[in-house]
Order: C-alpha cells, then structure tokens, then sequence
C-alpha cells in the first residue's frame, strides 16, 4: 500500500510468507461467522486484544479492527486491495511470481518474495498443533498453516521450499522453530541481496 501512496519512498518490497492474494484460512473464517452475529463479536473481540497486546510490548498505539483485517485477508480482500491499488508485483493470472522491476507512478521499485511450506517443524512449539489445524483449509495445497504457496508469491520468488510454517518465518515462539531453516539466515542472505543491487 505505501508504494502506491509514495512509490519515491520505497526501493524495494519482500513478502514473507505474505498473503498476497488471500488466504483460505481467513475464507474459511469469514465463511462461519455469521454477520452481527455474538460469535462474530467475540472473535473480533478476540483479535482485537490481541493487537492491544502486541501494542503494549510494543510500546505502539496502533488502533485495532480484528474483523476488517479479517475481510481484507480473505481472497476477495486482497483482490480488490490489489485491484484498487493497480497492484504490479503479484501475478493474477497464474501461480508464480512476476518480474523482479515494477514501475508504479514512475518509481523502480524491485519484488521479491520467499515462504516456507511445512506446517509442523519442531515438536517443542505449541502453535504447530494450530497451523496443523489451520492447514486443512488447503487441502493439498502446499502452505505454511496461514497462507498457501501460490498466495506468497510476489516479483522475484526466492524461494517456496524453506522448512518453516508461519511462525517460524518471524522467528516465533520463543525462537523454537524448525530444525532445519533458520529465518535469520534468510533474512540475513537477503539484506546482502539488496545491498548488492544497490538498495
């Protein structure tokens, strides 16, 4: 959204495991919270405090809308996100990526993205039982538990292989994350990335 806003501003965008044309997860939500309804209520409720947490570890004041985050991660969401923001690096019409330049308003501004595909990757971290649930919302789709792989892809794809669910990729919880990727690594290999392509 801010490169559509001020494209000047920004040299480069990297989705990590990103929902980049919606999520099933948040579908499959929307699909059983009726409108208005108590449940809906509570789960907005929910989320809600869950953002006032993050804000206060934060030391932030973000103000929080469980349900239109909701509504703009489900697959008709980020459609009309992308569509209203003339959206360039994700691709509408197949699953991969596009090209690593994108011009908006006149701005080079380079895409890249990676994911992880694995749901449970270390037996130690409660929220793999979550993400195993929350996984069946792809059925054989390849994901991460939140997002599936054909939704992640964006501009230059680094990657889809990575051994990590949705947590892993911010290094969550805890630092218990899979045993055989380490997102600080990745992270790492793409800050020289964009250093040596002069970002």
């Amino acid at each position: 959204m801010t490169a559509s806003l001020i494209p000047h501003k920004v040299a480069s965008i990297t989705p990590i495991n990103g929902v980049n044309k919606g999520s099933k997860v948040a579908d499959v939500a929307r699909g059983i919270l009726p409108p208005g309804s108590y449940v809906e209520g509570g789960a907005d409720a929910i989320a809600n405090a869950l953002g006032d947490l993050v804000n206060a570890l934060s030391d932030s004041n973000n103000p929080q809308d469980g349900l239109a985050a909701l509504e703009t991660l489900t697959t008709q969401g980020t459609t009309q996100l992308n569509d209203a923001l003339g959206w360039k690096g994700v691709n509408r019409w197949s699953c991969a990526g596009t090209n690593e330049d994108a011009w908006i308003n006149g701005n080079k501004i380079k895409f890249f993205s990676w994911t992880g595909t694995s749901v449970w990757t270390n037996w130690t971290d409660v929220t793999d039982p979550f993400l195993g649930v929350t996984a069946l919302a792809f059925g054989s789709e390849a994901n991460d538990g939140l997002v599936g792989e054909c939704s992640t892809k964006m501009g230059n794809v680094i990657g889809t292989h990575y051994d990590m669910n949705h947590v892993d990729a911010i290094n969550h919880l805890f630092g218990a994350r899979s045993w055989r990727t380490d997102p600080v690594s990745l992270y790492r290999s793409h800050a020289n990335r964009l250093k040596n392509r002069g970002l």
